[in-house]
């Protein structure tokens, strides 16, 4: 049978066993450490998946750039020195498109602000019962978010707000919605630095002008937690969700 089930009804995957292991330790994902090969920024709502599963979802059919052929499971991450020569593989694929890896500080904040990003969009997709697959869904859930921030003009929350109440929502539940995404941080995940030698891996090029990768795991399978060796919830709603998962016996 396979780690990544259950050898006795009732007891969780080893994959999530070795995940709440190191989700006890409080660790904080620094992209200096040797230990850590490359840092995945993530939701929530994907954390939960992962505590269930021991695995990551990856990849849900969100349409990309055509340049790029993304395949269910890919993750997309920021490499750290720790796989300098994994990422000069991929340099190859890129068409002569350099790409560096940045510090680890400016990974740190690279990171820190897409978490936020996706933990907000998919916060706000789960109140509203709405698909993560939905690329029009993301690109709305992000004006919306752009509004708040200051970033976008308060003439772009309208069209954004419409298009959730045509597909049924009332304008107090995407209110609600928003309220309750808008505190959420996100999670910081970092893969072992072995991840560039293993064989149910590979490093792809990530998006165009971007200093991401993607790790693709082998055809049917996905990431696994096993190779996650720091996880550093980012906000209060992370934190208290972690200190359930720890408290939760064999679910």
């Amino acid at each position: 049978m396979s780690k990544e089930r259950s050898t006795r009804r009732g007891f969780p995957p080893e994959a999530v066993r070795q995940l709440r292991r190191v989700a006890s330790k409080n660790s904080v994902v620094d992209p200096a450490d040797s230990k850590i090969g490359a840092v995945h920024a993530t939701s929530l709502e994907t954390m939960d998946h992962v505590f269930k599963n021991g695995t990551f979802p990856g990849y849900s059919g969100v349409e990309r750039p055509a340049r790029l052929v993304y395949k269910p499971g890919d993750l997309s991450v920021y490499p750290t020195p720790a796989v300098q020569s994994g990422v000069e593989r991929i340099k190859a694929l890129e068409e002569g498109v350099g790409r560096l890896i940045l510090t680890p500080t400016e990974i740190k904040e690279a990171a820190i602000e897409y978490a936020s990003d996706i933990a907000r969009r998919h916060s706000l997709l789960t109140s509203l019962s709405l698909p993560f697959s939905d690329r029009e869904n993301h690109a709305r859930a992000t004006q919306i978010f752009g509004v708040v921030d200051g970033i976008e003009s308060e003439t772009r929350m309208d069209p954004a707000v419409a298009h959730f109440q045509a597909k049924g929502k009332s304008r107090e539940q995407i209110d609600e919605a928003i309220a309750a995404a808008s505190s959420r941080k996100g999670f910081l995940v970092g893969f072992s630095s072995e991840i560039q030698s293993s064989r149910k891996v590979s490093f792809e090029p990530g998006e165009p002008g971007s200093s991401d990768i993607r790790i693709r795991p082998k055809e049917g399978t996905r990431v696994s937690a096993h190779l996650v060796v720091a996880l550093e919830p980012l906000g209060d709603a992370e934190k208290d969700f972690v200190r359930d998962r720890l408290q939760r016996k064999n679910q």
